[in-house]
């Protein structure tokens, strides 16, 4: 699974995930700036997850509804720099095999699934 990490996740996020073999593609060294529908066409073309701590992205994946591709909310901003890697790194496996077509939001303590069609279940864990 290709991943689209978003520019402010920090830089930690991004070498962490890299250090675990993960095949990542950085927002701020292909794209800084970005619009937020380019990120999500970029996923798209590049068949790739959206990891972002944006949370607008949710309703735009989920006005989306031709996404093939998954998005990933990181919602763990009191963890501590390296407990905020550690996280992603345990929920990637985890989240990883459900994320077509689907929002995930991962926090400190579980994660939620949304389906981006209308009328979907939630589903947490």
């Amino acid at each position: 699974m290709g991943l689209l990490v978003g520019e402010y996740l920090g830089t930690d996020v991004v070498v962490a995930l890299r250090e675990a073999a993960q095949d990542v593609v950085w927002v701020w060294d292909v794209c800084a700036g970005a619009s937020d529908q380019r990120l999500l066409a970029l996923a798209q073309e590049t068949d790739r997850v959206l990891r972002t701590s944006a949370r607008r992205f949710g309703k735009l994946a989920h006005m989306s509804l031709s996404l093939s591709v998954g998005v990933v909310g990181f919602r763990v901003q009191s963890l501590k720099a390296g407990d905020r890697v550690m996280r992603l790194l345990q929920m990637v496996p985890v989240v990883a095999p459900a994320l077509a077509s689907h929002f995930a939001i991962i926090t400190s303590s579980g994660c939620r699934l949304r389906c981006f069609s209308p009328g979907a279940q939630e589903t947490s864990g």
